[in-house]
């Protein structure tokens, strides 16, 4: 499978939003984000959480992309404030610690 097969999907489901942070896993991924999405780039995950519930109130569909040791930190932005509010929060995790990794 390419690594565009995700955007594909992403765009035929109409985000037009990526908050990301780097990763080494899917820096492939991360590479083609700009070109199809408007990038948001960030240094914490739990900006990535603020961040997309502000555009789903204002209308638009994001995706917050964060490795998966990322979600442990987002959780309580997460809890708090999209689970509060029934914020869509549609999240795109690499999983760490599995693939050929020490």
């Amino acid at each position: 499978m390419r690594e565009g097969c995700a955007l594909d999907r992403l765009a035929a489901l109409g985000v037009d939003t990526v908050a990301s942070l780097p990763c080494d896993r899917t820096r492939d991924l991360c590479a083609l984000i700009p070109e199809r999405f408007r990038a948001v780039n960030l240094t914490r995950e739990e900006d990535g959480v603020g961040i997309c519930a502000g555009l789903a109130m204002a209308g638009a569909r994001s995706v917050l992309h964060m490795q998966s040791s990322g979600l442990g930190n987002s959780l309580n932005a997460i809890m708090s404030l999209t689970v509060t509010f029934g914020l869509p929060l549609p999240i795109l995790a690499s999983w760490r610690g599995v693939y050929r990794e020490a």
